[in-house]
């Protein structure tokens, strides 16, 4: 499936969870790309200056350092990946790399 960028210009993003390991679906095996890195998620709130926001779970390659509940990030490459198995479907959010941008405010 095709994947659709998320213009990530105009929001804030703030980590709620620290990065935790993604696993297959169904297992307890840790996923990992076809690079050979293994994958995590985050979960954020990603919010806009209207007071409108949205809870994701992000999902990144490699382990993002730095990130702590609460901390203001930065998401490179943000996009959302339609899905669709055995008859469910959903979306996810992935991108190339997440980081804490200093102190929580």
């Amino acid at each position: 499936m095709q994947t659709l960028p998320i213009d990530t210009t105009k929001v804030r993003v703030r980590a709620l969870s620290e990065p935790l390991p993604h696993n297959e679906f169904g297992t307890n095996t840790q996923k990992v790309t076809p690079d050979g890195e293994v994958v995590y998620k985050v979960r954020v709130i990603v919010s806009t200056d209207t007071g409108s926001g949205e809870v994701i779970w992000v999902k990144v390659p490699g382990l993002p350092e730095g990130i702590e509940p609460d901390s203001l990030c930065a998401v490179e490459g943000l996009r959302l990946l339609p899905w669709a198995n055995n008859g469910s479907s959903g979306v996810a959010y992935w991108c190339d790399s997440i980081e804490a941008l200093g102190a929580t405010s």
